[in-house]
């Protein structure tokens, strides 16, 4: 459907004050998750920031019917951003590019010895540990598609 389409559809729903779930679909290496995450790794405990860039992915949002006008009225789907939404969770994903910074260890940080003895590696850092919050972000060019329901009617609008 056309956005111009959409709008006009989703006017007569304003005044249920209901909130909506979308689906984001985003082009290739366009959405980034940072996580924040904390562990113990050989007795020593830390903190560490994983970055990903996710191959392909979905986004979840909630929003509100009204938000989705004013978006529509105001940008078109290749403008939105992260900005935009207040509650995203990460929806289906593929093959990501992942590093690992900011390792701070808690106490003394283990010696270059212990290191190369354990087999120690920043990745495994990231799979030995809790993460304990998370940031999704995507610029402007990168949603494809949004696909969202209301009142049992799913709506799909992609990029013109």
């Amino acid at each position: 459907m056309k956005k111009d389409e959409v709008i006009e559809l989703l006017v007569q729903f304003v005044d249920q004050d209901q909130s909506v779930k979308a689906k984001l679909i985003l082009d290739k290496n366009t959405l980034k998750e940072t996580c924040y995450h904390s562990g113990t790794w050989n007795e020593n405990d830390f903190y560490c920031v994983s970055t990903t860039y996710w191959s392909s992915a979905e986004v979840e949002v909630v929003t509100s019917v009204e938000n989705i006008i004013e978006l529509l009225e105001n940008k078109d789907l290749a403008e939105f951003d992260h900005d935009d939404f207040d509650e995203m969770s990460l929806g289906e994903a593929n093959d990501a590019d992942v590093t690992i910074s900011e390792i701070e260890w808690l106490g003394q940080e283990p010696t270059d010895d212990e290191k190369e003895e354990n087999d120690y590696s920043d990745m495994e850092l990231y799979w030995d540990s809790n993460i304990n919050d998370s940031v999704l972000q995507f610029d402007g060019g990168g949603v494809l598609s949004m696909e969202f329901t209301v009142n049992d009617v799913t709506y799909i609008i992609e990029q013109e």
